[in-house]
């Protein structure tokens, strides 16, 4: 992906260069009548709409495309061309991660995009940022904008300084170590031809370089400076060949030419001769000279001059080329697994810069079939777990490599550099080794999680199964029964599954089970192009990827000539991440039991459909663009295929636009562009065998804001079907679907061809038909419990004896607290510290011992957080009730606590208790129900334990209205305060929340929308932010409020949120998983409402959770 940085068309201006308000900007593929999907981030997973208008300024809001080449075109409002280009191209050289990427010196010293600034335009870069310069491998660092000697300004103002290990020359690099650049002991630092050593031992040697050391110069190194006048084996870009440099200098025995060496040495003498890849020893042999071998490394020019070497090479020798960089070492004559032959030698690729480059083979654009090397240097890359990477230009692979097979672990890693392409002119598989394959020893149910074989001799945990039967399902195609799985768990025959089994599976018919090692492939950044009837076939492949890249056929859709490009076949879990798609006809192929596969963010240009099929089980298809298709919202029989967010504009006329033949399936967020005014949708059911009608009864297809205004959706084989807030053609029965099959359709559903007449699907015998309305579920809140916090903004500190502190809202204090103060502008003198607290009333508490009379005045801001200790218990008595000793623990009568991590009386452990009978170091544990703990019956204390204080706060809890979603989307709403209050200004509403359940809660990534409606006697105030939280990491992110409507009322605002995940559970004292750790997993925040005036009411305040889970399928 890249930014559109087309500086021309990123500014509307008129003919006098006079900017130009709400223009519009057009960007297309080149060649192609459409609009390119347009992103807003660099990982094109938020689409924007691709004509952009222009601000008051004329500037256009910076835009992320795939890579490759655009036509662009600025329009006025008045419908004149501005500003058109063709053959822009976009690559990828800005990114949002550390180091980004240019081509040259001058392509930084030009740009005029990175900003110090974020405006409307221009990419915002931050001091400390890296940029790679890729022609020089040097680095260089974002300055701050105040930087007065910079050592390079881009042309828009960004200011840089070099950095890293690699320096133009001694200056820069001087200017590095002086600024405080950090490097650790024994960094080699190349500075102008000099090689520098970091020994961090504070020596002055050289100055401005203390505790440096230098290693070679060519300048002054006398043996290596005559080593280079002979052989020119030093540059910038390799080491210094240190075996031929003392042989060089010998003087005696070294001769500019063999007849020179003849003439030198007598009959039987040894002598060397330096040649350009190195040092050549011959014998004198009777006035002859005998060429016996090359002393050390080998230095050639380049790949084409080695391979163009007649000599031979000993084994174990090393030979290098100077211009790539690329080194080699001579194999044993006998070996097989060698890499490349040159004039007999056959030789092995060693790794360059931790990868092994295929360049190195010398075989890109030579039209050769370079499998049969390809292969072998895949196996040693796989055998060191390196990647192997490919340069630009292209490679042929023909029948020469026709599987790769992975053992168990393995791994195979292909990258390419931009331009990289791969051309297929036969078939080619990448897949797993066979473990071993046995029988089904006993009948099986649809749901059952284990099944019994034969024999399990040679499996292993995480294998993968493919459990086969000849025994069909349907009638359409035919398709066998069949499931992949993973092996959880084996006890002898016994094979326990990671997921229960979709079919049933009788002994009657021989029922295969073909278990596969375990391995894994990725591929990235690669352009796969295919001949006629050619396909990559991944198999069987667990946890895999294909990246970046694109994938190409000879022929558009279902022509002759046609290829299927790349098949995924019995895979689990495969991504295809940012691959394009082009003249294919199914692609990519999903087949046979394949599960869990992931296609997001590509384009299909010129594509029948995307494929799903021979009961592949639980693909998505996400963030898809479809270009002159035949409707790539299509699968052939397979189980819960997802389509989200796929925008297909289907050509042939005679097509469906949607065709689904499966069962579970879902349709979210999609829109079909149609060539015919109105088309019907097909069978849109897979002809099932009666015998497993009741299977597909408990599945459910959803259609959901679906946009195709010329299709008609029909009902499937499940036993639901649901419709919502979408726009179709019309809605119709199949021939194919089951009794009382149950289909819901909301109001906000436009069924074309059904406008003017009511809707009523029970005219059907068929149908038992139900309508859900789709509206948003209202969650009363239940009061629960949460680890004790309280962060407040300070609105005032006075200097006073003893301080007083206002806080803007309610502080939630009480008397003993201890709070830490930080960020106060002003009294400065409190920032950092800990202080006890004093409460004076709601908004206002004292510093235990603070005199400030002295200290500077307060400012503006700062903020006072609760210090909430986790206190450490050293006893628990077995009295009645308990009593545990907590040295200092500061807990009074009533105050509810946690109680995690005690060894020996563990039954004490995750329950809340009722602090009573408190003295300073102990207090005596009642339950919530007011009863005393008994201690005489519970087991010994050993050791540890962690006490946490709660609180008791309005909790929204998903949990208690499973009905308040569909599928991973949860729609609620909560009611946090009502009541007519006014005399106040400021309000503080703590609120905690839970999107799941107890136990072995879910660890996907969530993110979505909480709204805040607060309503006065004046209006309604509406606040949104958008969040995104990680159960598993531990992240949880709020963005700044993005709308108040309408904030002139009040200010509705979500400050202090943060999570209680695992961290902090661990830190309260867990040490292992059970279903209360996952009930202690929750979001807190605090609503905070600003009415603006003491004499509004305050009437209501609601919440609204829109939320998501990340990667769901």
């Amino acid at each position: 992906m890249g930014l559109f940085n087309h500086e021309a068309a990123n500014r509307a201006l008129d003919a006098s260069d006079a900017p130009v308000q709400d223009a519009i900007r057009k960007i297309y593929l080149q060649g192609a009548a459409s609009n390119a999907p347009a992103y807003q981030d660099p990982d094109l997973t938020i689409m924007r709409v691709s004509d952009m208008k222009s601000d008051a300024l004329g500037y256009f809001d910076l835009c992320y495309v795939q890579d490759g080449e655009y036509r662009v075109e600025i329009e006025s409002p008045q419908g004149d061309i501005l500003y058109s280009a063709d053959n822009v191209f976009v690559g990828s050289h800005l990114r949002t991660q550390e180091l980004d990427e240019y081509n040259s010196t001058d392509q930084l010293r030009d740009d005029v995009f990175l900003s110090y600034q974020e405006v409307t335009g221009r990419y915002p870069v931050r001091p400390g940022q890296k940029i790679l310069i890729c022609s020089t491998d040097i680095q260089y660092k974002v300055m701050p904008a105040e930087e007065s000697v910079p050592q390079l300004m881009s042309a828009g103002g960004v200011k840089f300084c070099q950095t890293g290990t690699r320096y133009t020359d001694l200056g820069c690099f001087k200017h590095a170590v002086a600024r405080g650049e950090s490097f650790s002991a024994g960094t080699m630092v190349f500075a102008g031809g000099t090689i520098f050593s970091f020994d961090d031992d504070g020596n002055t040697n050289l100055p401005g370089l203390t505790g440096w050391r230098r290693v070679v110069s060519p300048e002054n190194d006398a043996d290596l400076a005559q080593a280079k006048a002979k052989t020119d084996l030093v540059s910038v870009t390799q080491p210094v060949n240190l075996d031929v440099v003392p042989a060089l200098v010998a003087g005696s025995n070294t001769y500019d030419s063999v007849n020179a060496g003849l003439a030198g040495t007598a009959d039987g003498d040894a002598f060397f001769v330096p040649t350009g890849p190195g040092l050549q020893l011959y014998r004198n042999d009777a006035g002859q000279g005998t060429f016996v071998g090359w002393q050390g490394e080998i230095i050639f020019d380049d790949v084409t001059a080695l391979k163009a070497e007649t000599k031979e090479f000993a084994p174990g020798l090393v030979l290098r080329t100077r211009r790539e960089g690329y080194a080699y070492t001579v194999a044993s004559p006998l070996v097989t697994d060698h890499h490349l032959t040159v004039a007999g030698n056959k030789l092995y690729v060693v790794p360059t810069n931790g990868v092994f480059p295929v360049d190195a083979l010398g075989v890109v654009d030579s039209g050769e079939d370079c499998g049969s090397a390809l292969g072998a240097l895949s196996a040693s890359a796989i055998s060191e777990d390196l990647p192997v990477r490919f340069g630009s230009g292209t490679y042929t692979l023909g029948g020469a490599l026709k599987d790769i097979e992975l053992a168990r672990g393995s791994c195979l890693r292909w990258i390419g550099e931009r331009g990289a392409k791969l051309y297929f002119t036969n078939n080619m598989g990448i897949g797993a080794a066979v473990a071993c394959e046995t029988m089904l020893a006993a009948e099986v149910a649809r749901h059952d999680r284990f099944i019994e074989v034969l024999d399990s001799t040679g499996m292993e945990v995480g294998d993968l199964l493919h459990i086969h039967t000849d025994t069909r399902v349907e009638t359409g195609w035919n398709y066998d029964k069949q499931c992949v799985r993973r092996i959880a768990r084996i006890e002898g025959a016994t094979l326990f599954l990671d997921q229960p089994l979709e079919f049933f599976f009788a002994t009657a018919v021989a029922t295969t089970v073909t278990c596969y090692e375990r391995a894994s492939a990725h591929i990235k950044g690669l352009h796969m192009e295919m001949t006629a009837a050619v396909q990559l076939d991944f198999r069987r492949l667990c946890d895999s990827s294909m990246r970046d890249g694109k994938v190409s056929g000879p022929a558009p859709g279902w022509s002759p000539n046609f290829s299927d490009g790349v098949k995924t076949v019995s895979c689990d879990r495969f991504v295809y991440d940012g691959v394009d798609l082009e003249k294919l006809r199914y692609a990519p192929v999903i087949t046979t039991g394949s599960r869990h596969v992931h296609v997001k963010n590509c384009v299909a240009k010129d594509v029948r459909h995307l494929d799903a099929s021979v009961w592949a089980q639980d693909i998505l298809f996400e963030d898809i663009t479809g270009i002159s298709t035949d409707g790539i919202i299509q699968c052939h029989p397979c189980i819960r295929p997802v389509f989200r967010r796929v925008s297909d504009s289907v050509t042939r006329t005679g097509l469906y636009g949607i065709d689904l033949r499966g069962l579970g399936e879902v349709v979210e967020d999609c829109v079909v562009h149609h060539a015919n005014a109105e088309v019907s949708g097909n069978t849109n059911a897979p002809l099932l065998l009666p015998e497993y009608d009741a299977m597909a009864g408990e599945f459910t297809r959803r259609i959901t804001r679906l946009r195709a205004p010329h299709t008609k959706i029909r009902a499937g084989k499940e036993g639901r079907f649901i419709v919502e807030q979408s726009d179709v053609g019309g809605l119709d029965e199949s021939q194919y679907t089951l009794d009382h099959l149950k289909i819901m359709v909301d109001d906000l559903t436009r069924a074309r061809d059904r406008e003017g007449a009511d809707f009523s699907p029970t005219e059907s015998n068929n149908f038992d038909a139900t309508v859900m309305r789709g509206l948003r579920a209202n969650v009363p809140t239940v009061r629960q419990y949460r680890t004790r916090v309280a962060l407040s903004e300070i609105k005032a500190i006075s200097q006073a004896n003893p301080a007083e502190v206002t806080t803007l809202y309610p502080h939630r204090l009480r008397t003993g607290d201890e709070v830490l103060l930080s960020d106060i502008e002003g009294m400065v003198e409190l920032n950092g510290t800990t202080r006890a607290v004093t409460v004076v009333n709601e908004f206002t508490v004292m510093l235990d011992g603070v005199d400030s009379t002295a200290f500077q005045s307060f400012g503006s801001s700062g903020q006072l957080a609760l210090d909430i200790p986790y206190n450490t218990i050293t006893g628990i008595a077995q009295t009645s009730p308990a009593v545990v000793t907590c040295p200092g623990h500061g807990y009074q009568n009533g105050d509810v606590i946690w109680i995690d991590g005690v060894d020996g009386m563990t039954d004490i452990n995750r329950i809340y208790y009722v602090v009573q009978s408190a003295a300073q170091d102990s207090f005596a544990l009642t339950g919530l129900d007011g009863k005393g703990i008994e201690g005489t019956s519970l087991e010994a204390y050993v050791s540890g334990g962690i006490v946490t204080l709660q609180e008791e706060v309005d909790t929204i809890e998903a949990a208690t209205k499973p009905q308040c979603g569909i599928g991973d989307q949860l729609l609620l709403r909560s009611r946090i305060w009502t009541g007519s209050s006014n005399g106040q200004r400021f309000y503080r509403f703590p609120v905690k929340y839970r999107a799941f359940g107890g136990g072995n809660i879910d660890q996907k990534t969530r993110w979505g929308v909480l709204r805040v409606i607060a309503t006065s006697n004046v209006g309604r105030s509406i606040g949104e932010f958008a969040f995104d939280y990680d159960v598993s990491s531990g992240t949880f992110t709020l963005l700044d409020n993005h709308s108040h409507i309408p904030n002139s009322l009040c200010v509705v605002n979500v400050r202090h949120a943060q999570q209680h995940f695992i961290d902090q559970v661990y830190q309260e004292g867990a040490s292992t998983w059970t279903d209360q750790t996952g009930e202690r997993h929750y979001l807190t925040f605090d609503i905070e409402i600003d009415v603006n005036r003491d004499t509004r009411y305050l009437y209501d305040v609601f919440v609204e959770m829109d939320e998501v889970r990340h990667g769901s399928i």
